[in-house]
């Protein structure tokens, strides 16, 4: 019997191995899957004080100095610029767009009489996209919720909220409801409770101290309890509006939104384990354990005691099985450790609650400053858990994206990454049994962004803030979408080829930026479930994961063809397995042989460079005459490189003379980091050996290839070695120097000068 221990290890070696698989093209997924990129009003559409519309949570929140003061006055003016950018979609092919209703925009007060003009915008917008056979998905409910409503009674503190807003969505269904099918009442209803009324990070920036610092106004241990309720609430009561007056007759569905970190334990302890159970139950369970089984997880009920409401049989019944779909922005995972003395605090909120250290730092989770750690499988056990734990809803991945620093570049190769590689996770999600139903850039164009206005940027779009047109230029990670939605291939090739045949600069920076790139490229080579039982619910879980990691892993992990070696060194024999299929073919050692093998090692060395996919292949030991390789009696599927979690130790590039091998540098830092992650949960390893240190002869393949972090000329009767940026990074790490992508960008800048003509 598995051990609930057991979940989150099996979940992550499954989506491991899963979620970094091979190249895929948009025929892979399922005919009626949708694809396409989303934005928000505040964050989008500008014209914040034009036609009749009244200030949001968000416009004070803002102007009261957040984000720098930046603000979404302008923005990024789709209130005027909608038809052109519908027509980038158009270029991009996109098959759908997501966006919100400015509720302060079509009904001014939050209440009473509908705007012409924001009626007005929003047909015309949601009419646009449909010619162009996009499909519109609509949020009602994006952290914009009219001031007059937060100045009148609280806004969502108040169950006074329930009525406006059901009135506000039948304004909305009845408009545009003709047209529109996918319907989300709240964006992020978990991060919005908590980074506005305990956190206070986001509007209305509610908190308090001793728990924050810096509150002006809130209570951090009760407010983020009672948003959440409310909120479950109010969609609860839209999901029976629209199911009652609706459904029969525009055939729409309606679903909830809600972030989605995924957690993995910080170490294999049971406390980190049951910790990040609860981490889960906390930020996902909260809000979906409701909407799937009619109340809060038991441990969430517990730990918030009488700070969280609770639900009458009436309202449980109502929000029970509310959700046609689930809505979930994913970006990124975090480690988690259990921390018992949170408990003790004698002002709790809900970050205490959860009893828990997120960790969060580049060293400790890979987690950058500037950019995101790019770690599918995180995607991958959100979705594969939301399939376990809820019984495989619909689900629509509505933001996913990667996160870099407003400069102007338009190439963006961090973002294709995370896209190529997110997208392929997902895929895998869905192969194994995921509802998954669409995927949503996140973003269509570089907008206001939440927590860092306008200094950060998540636009495949460009938007040059600089210019009064704010004229938009397509960055390489629109060109990749567009020539994945065509139905081309998702490589690393494709990228490539994406970057040489499709990618042209347009704005002056860019073009200085691409010839200095092109000179120094020249410059550097010498050549050019609730069910009231979490625990048998966890147990079930873990054992489906566990038969499927199982059949993936016998060969890699228990009696794995090139570690048979290992047994007899440690065992005195060799395993069952092999005696059995190899039969008299392999000799047996004598009890003094085995007695002299066993323990004979003080240590094992291991070189690793890739991961391989097995498929039981069981006809192999039918053969006349069998060898090593048809003794597994697998298939081996191909050399799936693991690219950022745990694979190479040494990155293969051809021999080309060029020094700039930032491949190599993102390969070391990230195995030196899966290393890392080993030994802090408990592996016993003392060393690490970069293969090689010179570009010499290969194995394979002679000198076509090279692993080297110095590059030899060959064609220099000196043999002159030239370090590559990789040996530049190596050095800066072994300094004692972060290992961060920033620290990557600090060596090309400040360490990395080219040597050879």
């Amino acid at each position: 019997m598995l051990q609930p221990s057991s979940f989150f290890s099996l979940l992550f070696l499954l989506a491991a191995a899963a979620a970094l698989g091979g190249d895929y093209s948009r025929e892979d997924f399922p005919a009626d899957f949708v694809f396409g990129s989303g934005t928000s009003a505040y964050q989008y559409e500008g014209a914040a004080f034009e036609d009749g519309r009244t200030p949001s949570i968000w416009d004070t929140f803002a102007h009261s100095g957040h984000t720098g003061g930046a603000t979404g006055d302008v923005a990024c003016d789709g209130y005027h610029k909608y038809k052109e950018d519908t027509g980038l979609m158009v270029d991009t092919h996109l098959e759908a767009f997501r966006f919100s209703i400015s509720w302060s925009r079509l009904i001014p007060n939050g209440r009473g009489p509908i705007n012409p003009k924001g009626l007005e915008y929003y047909n015309n917008l949601i009419n646009e996209l449909i010619d162009h056979g996009i499909q519109p998905h609509v949020t009602l409910h994006h952290i914009d919720l009219p001031q007059a409503l937060d100045d009148e009674y609280g806004g969502w503190l108040s169950r006074k909220i329930v009525k406006d807003f059901v009135v506000y969505a039948d304004t909305c269904f009845r408009e545009f409801g003709d047209r529109v099918l996918h319907w989300t009442t709240i964006n992020e209803a978990n991060i919005f409770s908590v980074g506005g009324y305990d956190e206070g990070v986001i509007a209305p920036g509610h908190c308090s101290r001793p728990v924050r610092n810096n509150c002006s106004k809130g209570n951090s241990s009760i407010e983020p309890y009672i948003v959440g309720h409310n909120i479950l609430l109010a969609h609860s009561a839209v999901a029976e509006l629209y199911k009652k007056k609706y459904k029969s007759t525009q055939n729409g569905f309606l679903g909830l939104n809600i972030y989605s970190f995924w957690f993995i334990p910080y170490t294999n302890s049971t406390e980190d384990v049951i910790a990040t159970q609860r981490a889960i139950d906390f930020y996902i369970g909260w809000m979906v354990d409701p909407l799937i089984y009619g109340d809060y997880p038991d441990i969430v009920k517990k730990n918030a005691g009488k700070r969280i409401p609770s639900f009458t049989k009436y309202e449980s019944k109502q929000i029970k099985g509310s959700v046609d779909f689930l809505g979930v922005n994913h970006y990124t995972t975090l480690y988690v450790k259990d921390n018992p003395s949170a408990l003790q605090m004698d002002n709790r909120d809900f970050d205490s609650d959860i009893a828990v250290e997120l960790k969060r730092s580049a060293v400790k989770l890979g987690f950058l400053l500037d950019e995101y750690a790019i770690m599918p499988w995180g995607l991958y056990g959100v979705l594969e858990y939301l399939k376990q734990a809820y019984g495989n809803p619909p689900i629509y991945v509505h933001e996913n994206g990667q996160m870099t620093r407003r400069n102007g570049t338009l190439y963006d190769k961090s973002r294709v990454e995370y896209l190529h590689a997110y997208i392929g996770g997902m895929l895998d999600a869905i192969r194994n049994g995921s509802n998954t139903r669409g995927y949503f850039a996140w973003t269509f164009l570089d907008c206001l962004e939440l927590l860092d206005g306008y200094n950060s940027s998540f636009g495949i779009y460009y938007v040059d803030l600089d210019d009064k047109n704010l004229t938009r230029y397509p960055k390489l990670s629109a060109h990749w979408y567009s020539h994945f939605l065509k139905g081309k291939s998702a490589s690393s090739n494709a990228i490539t080829q994406v970057g040489k045949n499709t990618f042209v600069p347009q704005t002056e920076e860019e073009s200085k930026e691409t010839i200095m790139l092109v000179f120094e490229e020249k410059a550097i080579t010498t050549s050019n479930i609730k069910g009231r039982d979490k625990l048998r619910l966890r147990l079930r879980t873990a054992a489906i994961i566990a038969e499927k990691i199982f059949r993936l892993t016998l060969f890699l992990v228990q009696e794995p063809p090139l570690i048979k070696l290992v047994d007899p060194l440690i065992y005195g024999d060799y395993p069952n397995i092999v005696k059995k299929n190899a039969g008299k073919r392999i000799p047996a050692f004598t009890e003094y042989e085995s007695k002299q093998i066993k323990g004979s090692v003080d240590f094992l060395g291991v070189n690793h460079y890739r991961t391989l996919y097995v498929k039981d292949d069981p006809s192999a030991l039918q053969m006349d005459n069998r060898d090593f390789d048809s003794d597994i009696a697998v298939e081996i599927k191909g050399a799936i490189v693991l690219e950022r979690a745990y694979g190479l130790a040494g990155q293969v590039t051809r021999r080309n003379g060029t020094l700039y091998d930032k491949s190599r540098v993102e390969y070391l830092h990230a195995y030196i980091g899966g290393m890392l992650d080993a030994i802090r949960n408990g592996s016993n390893t003392r060393g690490y050996f970069s293969w090689t240190f010179l570009d010499c002869l290969e194995l394979l393949d002679g000198y076509n290839t090279s692993f080297g972090l110095y590059y030899v000329d060959l064609d220099d009767k000196n043999l002159t070695r030239y370090p590559k940026l990789s040996a530049h990074w190596y050095s800066h790490f072994l300094k004692g120097k972060s290992t961060s992508s920033n620290a990557i960008t600090l060596v090309e800048k400040n360490t990395f000068i080219p040597q050879a003509a």
